[in-house]
């Protein structure tokens, strides 16, 4: 079971992207010059120009270190750099600079979970989940049902996606990682309608939940409509790795369909076949048992 939850992890990183409360007429001229910087910095970050994030994020910081948005920011793109130690100093100063930075608590607990820190993680969630105002809670209970998953607690996992789900119901992470459970204790009409759910609104384009309903339909011995949806897939995400998983799936329903073919044959021939009549002894012989 864990080796299916580790594919599905999901580090739900958050960039902030407004930059300062202040009005701009009361900025200093360090002020705008660092929200010019953070301005095209966290542009290049969202556009996964990280390089270039880093640089603009580095100017920015120089001019405004006390501005928890750039700090937040410039903490993303040491991660996505794979620095994650710099990355852990700039969210801490974030938070320090701004205790309902939500942003920064949310990306910090999400490094301490690719870390393997999940008590660290699991602190800075808990305090994310405090703040009932927070508009993105939908996100926080995700990943706590993944460090309940990885504490061996698939109750609370639920109860969390519940609530995620609740929060936000379009939210197809949720609804993709209960099909994962539904689907791991073959409860194959729930998993079908979370994939199902989960391949629609802004994961409509995503090829995950189109494989595992096809997959799901195997397990139901619909292997029509399954093969209908692995051809689909093909046909739509042709040079995803799901495309490929797609065709083994499909080469395996090939030979159960020639395996259950030469089954039926088989016993269709036996069936029909005529058997030579049995004399009394032979009867006898058949039946009797053998000392």
């Amino acid at each position: 079971m864990n080796k299916i939850y580790t594919l599905i992890l999901v580090l739900l990183l958050s960039v902030s992207c407004s930059s300062t409360s202040k009005k701009k007429k009361d900025l200093t001229e360090s002020e705008k010059k660092a929200a010019l910087h953070y301005s095209h910095g966290t542009e290049k970050l969202v556009s996964k120009n990280y390089t270039m994030a880093l640089n603009h994020l580095l100017q920015a910081v120089k001019m405004n270190p006390e501005d928890p948005k750039i700090q937040n920011n410039l903490g993303m793109a040491y991660y996505f750099k794979g620095k994650l130690g710099k990355a852990i100093n700039h969210l801490r100063k974030a938070v320090e600079l701004d205790p309902e930075n939500f942003d920064a608590l949310n990306n910090l607990a999400s490094i301490y979970f690719k870390q393997g820190r999940f008590a660290l993680a699991k602190d800075q969630y808990k305090k994310v989940l405090e703040k009932l105002h927070y508009p993105h809670q939908y996100r926080t209970h995700y990943n706590m049902a993944l460090i309940s998953l990885r504490e061996g607690s698939e109750a609370k996992a639920r109860k969390h996606l519940g609530f995620s789900i609740t929060e936000n119901k379009d939210y197809c992470p949720s609804y993709f990682l209960l099909g994962k459970l539904e689907f791991g204790v073959k409860n194959y009409n729930r998993a079908y309608e979370n994939f199902h759910n989960a391949g629609l609104g802004t994961c409509y384009k995503e090829p995950a939940p189109y494989f595992w309903k096809g997959k799901t339909l195997v397990n139901q011995n619909r292997y029509f409509k399954a093969e209908q949806l692995f051809r689909e897939l093909m046909k739509k995400y042709p040079n995803s790795v799901y495309a490929r998983k797609a065709a083994v799936e499909l080469r395996n329903l090939k030979s159960k369909e020639i395996l259950a073919k030469k089954i039926k044959e088989q016993n269709f021939r036996y069936n029909n076949v005529k058997k030579p009549l049995q004399s009394k002894q032979e009867k006898e012989a058949v039946e009797s048992p053998s000392f």
